[in-house]
């Protein structure tokens, strides 16, 4: 696992390769949202990266490395609205 620290998340789209990466109880629940891919990894915003067992968890139902980024709560906010209005 990568860390990443801090990101913005911007204003486009959600990928259509995202779309459905991560259920979405577990994207309200545990505050994780995933915003892009690269190399194999999926790139994944988190509040709390030293949070183990919600990466662990997310790593065996991707069936991917992550790389993890944290970002701001206003930040989360949006993503989780723009990735649950998909």
């Amino acid at each position: 696992m990568s860390l990443e620290f801090p990101r913005q998340i911007d204003h486009r789209p959600v990928l259509p390769v995202l779309l459905g990466a991560l259920p979405n109880d577990l994207v309200k629940s545990d505050s994780i949202v995933p915003i892009g891919a690269e190399d194999g990894r999926l790139i994944v915003g988190v509040l709390d990266s030293c949070d183990d067992e919600v990466l662990a968890k997310v790593r065996f139902i991707c069936n991917r490395e992550l790389k993890v980024v944290v970002v701001t709560e206003g930040a989360m906010d949006y993503a989780i609205q723009r990735y649950l209005a998909k």
